[in-house]
């Protein structure tokens, strides 16, 4: 078990230790007026409380590869 999800299931308080590993594609800074096109991807979410890695939020299977994601202010999606 990952020590920073057991840290944060004792404490009961939300810390960062979620993450993925990848190659940038493309961002956009904040003061940027461009948009990035979004993927027709499936939503994928990480709640250390109920499971120990990503999943998918409508399966609620667990998201361990993925070829793109695509992450922004409403959230996470995969393909």
């Amino acid at each position: 078990m990952n020590h920073g999800r057991q840290r944060q299931l004792k404490e009961q308080r939300r810390k960062v230790h979620a993450f993925a590993v990848g190659g940038l594609v493309d961002y956009v800074h904040p003061s940027d007026d461009r948009q990035l096109a979004g993927i027709n991807g499936r939503a994928v979410a990480y709640n250390p409380n109920e499971f120990a890695l990503f999943y998918d939020r409508l399966t609620q299977d667990r998201v361990t590869t993925a070829e793109l994601v695509h992450l922004d202010e409403q959230g996470a999606s995969y393909a």
